[in-house]
């Protein structure tokens, strides 16, 4: 067991959270191990949560988050900062200034330790993936459908490709 150290941006995680919701490798216990471990390890279900509540708080302005956002925060910003220059209501200007923080600190970047095996099994699956499918339910039957993918969620993935070949090899 060799643990590895990996910076991961929002970006990263958004991507780690599609890649272990399906994990393309049979569903056995394996599998289940591995998807705990990276979850608990790289705080997945509290970003998670984090991601929920930021979506919704950010909805009722009118804002998303692309995934342009995900790796660089500067344009979201700077609409809500064009949000509080406009609010004349002390009480609304301090709840923007709150979601501000809060956005701010979710998507700074964190560093998690892992053991090398599982970020191993992770690029697997990260590389067997395919970003522009996505299997969808309608009428009580699962059906393919294939996607437009965001350049940005592309550069996204190639970048969390690099850390992870990066983190298993450094100390090597």
């Amino acid at each position: 067991m060799t643990l590895k150290t990996i910076v991961l941006t929002a970006a990263d995680r958004q991507i780690i959270q599609r890649i272990i919701a399906r994990p393309g490798s049979k569903a056995d216990i394996v599998t289940a191990r591995h998807v705990r471990e990276i979850r608990r390890r790289l705080d997945l279900r509290q970003f998670s949560k984090q991601n929920d509540k930021l979506t919704e708080s950010l909805r009722e302005l009118n804002l998303v988050i692309s995934w342009d956002d995900l790796m660089d925060g500067e344009e979201l910003f700077a609409d809500l900062d064009e949000l509080l220059r406009e609010e004349e209501v002390d009480d609304e200007k301090v709840k923007l200034e709150k979601l501000r923080t809060k956005l701010k600190s979710f998507l700074d970047s964190v560093e998690r330790t892992i053991d090398d095996s599982f970020l191993r099994w992770l690029r697997e699956r990260l590389q067997e993936q395919e970003w522009d499918k996505v299997q969808v339910m309608v009428g009580g039957k699962v059906q393919d459908m294939t996607l437009d993918i965001h350049p940005s969620q592309y550069e996204a993935v190639a970048d969390l490709d690099d850390k992870l070949d990066d983190a298993i090899m450094g100390d090597e």
